[in-house]
């Protein structure tokens, strides 16, 4: 009754593209269904609703109630659906190009941290990918370039339930996942620090792949799982 009344007050008009009928001008008629018997079409051309999969043709007086119904379910349906959709978007990937310089790397810390609290991971995921961005981009900074000017792009994505932090350079090419795992047998002042910061690399990740960068250069992928491990979960 209330979506009769509306038409009666030609709100449905407005929408469906009816003009109002006068008192004066009102066809009364007995046929079934004729509720909608104060307005009548502007128009008559087909309307193709492809988003709704359906073809319609604007109301005319003897118009089933039902069907405009389905019709502004179908319609409710589509919007709903685009607004999740929209929703569940993921994240825009976050990138930065800093020049080859020591003191620039507080940049990319306050990259990763940034996008990695952005997706909702734990906060000691953050803090390990954060470590474990700024060692590499330390290592290509002082050994890959080793004082020549040149770049380290960061690039931080979401992807399923892992961050993935991608480091692209164009420095001499180094594959740090060939690196053997230093010996913790070794007192520490015997070992040295050379290969330590690999090893932190590797404990702060989940995953670290390489593959050389076409034209020269490197590219160094680390993943990180959002949900962290289960002694971070706070």
């Amino acid at each position: 009754m209330r979506l009769v009344r509306r038409a009666q007050q030609g709100l449905l008009g407005d929408v469906l593209g009816l003009d109002r009928v006068t008192d004066d001008q009102r066809q009364p008629t007995d046929e079934p269904g004729a509720v909608l018997g104060d307005v009548r079409p502007r128009r008559v051309p087909v309307l193709e609703a492809r988003d709704l999969g359906f073809q319609w043709t604007p109301p005319t007086p003897t118009t089933d109630v039902a069907r405009l119904l389905k019709i502004i379910a179908a319609a409710r349906k589509a919007t709903l659906d685009c607004i999740y959709d929209l929703r569940t978007m993921p994240p825009q990937d976050k990138r930065l190009r800093i020049p080859a310089e020591l003191d620039r790397l507080a940049e990319v810390r306050q990259l990763v941290r940034d996008a990695s609290r952005a997706a909702g991971a734990q906060p000691g995921a953050v803090d390990d990918l954060v470590q474990a961005v700024d060692e590499a981009a330390a290592n290509t900074i002082t050994h890959g370039y080793a004082g020549e000017p040149g770049w380290v792009e960061v690039t931080v994505s979401v992807v399923g339930e892992d961050l993935v932090v991608t480091l692209e350079d164009g420095a001499r090419a180094f594959d740090p996942t060939g690196t053997p795992e230093p010996d913790m047998t070794v007192s520490a002042l015997v070992r040295g620090p050379h290969g330590m910061g690999i090893h932190l690399m590797r404990l702060a990740t989940d995953g670290m792949t390489y593959r050389p960068r076409a034209g020269g250069g490197n590219i160094l992928t680390l993943t990180r799982s959002l949900a962290g491990r289960p002694e971070e979960i706070r």
